[in-house]
């Protein structure tokens, strides 16, 4: 088989499989009322793209979007990932591939090229992962459960909403009522609005980034949130909890969700974060800023961590003199778009009298 012909095999492969998750994932989402989702994640390895669907809802609401907006009237958009590998292919040849799928893509999910935006997922290091990769902006209004979010096609390799943790954060909301919140390495806060609409009486939501926090404010403003009981904190977070664990009378919140990088060395803070060493000291610190009836959400996408669930609880115990319940949620937490992958896992810790 030639490169042409093994180009029209694959093309015709993912077209299949476009056809066979489309119509599976659309009735899923119209019932579920989803309108961000992944339809495709790698299912067949020789073709390996994500496809994420978006819905925008920019003419439904009242506030302007703060960008340069495709005025187009469909108002479906789709990001696709090019997950990096050694191909045995020129650049030419690669990016004859990608336009290929890509328009395959369009045709089956009915996206108009223009609506169209693809990246190249690669392995990250530092803070390269969230560096703003264009100057010009595609920004919509996409929805979640009954939040609104701010949803960056272009500027960004992430577009500001991590789909995976979808069912979490409306759980967030549904447990949030008159609780205080923690949301730390909170990136554009969506944790945080979810936990605001549920009630919550306070949230502090945490991150290095000035330009995400500033994003999470917007998304506060977008869902018609006020700001004067939240706080919206630029800092590192291990430097954050530290500060309030020294402090004498130290705050403590009733939902704790930590979602940190696997890896992150910014040079905004002498505080290297490798989470496959360092989960133990996070978890920790954690534990010493949870209420005594609170819970924490402890998640990470790393492939390699490992945690040690009985030196968690031997450090709770040795700290706060209480023990410690952990619970792997990983399986409740994964939405329908990611039934069959290994996207994250997520464990809930609370004490027990």
């Amino acid at each position: 088989m030639n490169k042409s012909e093994k180009l029209t095999t694959q093309a015709h492969f993912f077209e299949n499989r476009l056809i066979k998750k489309k119509k599976h994932l659309k009735k899923w989402a119209k019932r579920g009322g989803v309108f961000c989702y992944r339809v495709y994640d790698k299912d067949i390895p020789e073709i390996p793209l994500a496809v994420d669907i978006y819905t925008d809802f920019s003419k439904d609401i009242e506030q302007p979007v703060p960008s340069v907006v495709n005025d187009g009237e469909d108002n479906r958009y789709a990001i696709i990932y090019l997950y990096k590998r050694p191909y045995e292919k020129t650049q030419d040849e690669q990016m004859l591939w990608l336009k290929t799928m890509t328009s395959v893509a369009g045709k089956v999910l009915n996206v108009p090229a223009k609506n169209i935006f693809t990246k190249i997922r690669q392995k990250q290091t530092g803070k390269t992962q969230y560096e703003k990769k264009s100057a010009n902006s595609t920004v919509i209004v996409s929805k979640e459960g009954s939040a609104f979010f701010y949803i960056n096609l272009s500027d960004y390799l992430d577009t500001g909403l991590f789909l995976d943790h979808r069912l979490t954060r409306i759980n967030i909301g549904k447990i949030a009522q008159n609780k205080t919140v923690l949301n730390l390495f909170c990136y554009t806060g969506a944790f945080s609005v979810h936990a605001a609409l549920g009630g919550a009486r306070a949230v502090t939501s945490v991150d290095l980034s000035k330009t995400y926090l500033q994003w999470a404010k917007n998304n506060f403003i977008l869902n018609k949130i006020s700001l004067k009981n939240h706080e919206f904190i630029n800092s590192d977070v291990l430097e954050f909890m530290q500060t309030v664990n020294n402090n004498h009378r130290k705050q403590k919140w009733d939902i704790i969700i930590c979602d940190p990088p696997t890896f992150s060395n910014s040079k905004k803070t002498k505080t290297i974060l490798d989470i496959n060493k360092d989960w133990l000291n996070l978890i920790c610190e954690c534990i010493s800023l949870l209420s005594d009836n609170g819970k924490i959400y402890f998640s990470s996408n790393s492939k390699k961590l490992q945690i040690d669930t009985q030196a968690i609880i031997e450090a709770a115990f040795k700290n706060r003199n209480k023990t410690l319940v952990i619970k792997d949620i990983t399986k409740q937490s994964i939405d329908e778009d990611f039934k069959n992958s290994k996207i994250h896992r997520l464990w809930e810790m609370f004490f027990v009298n």
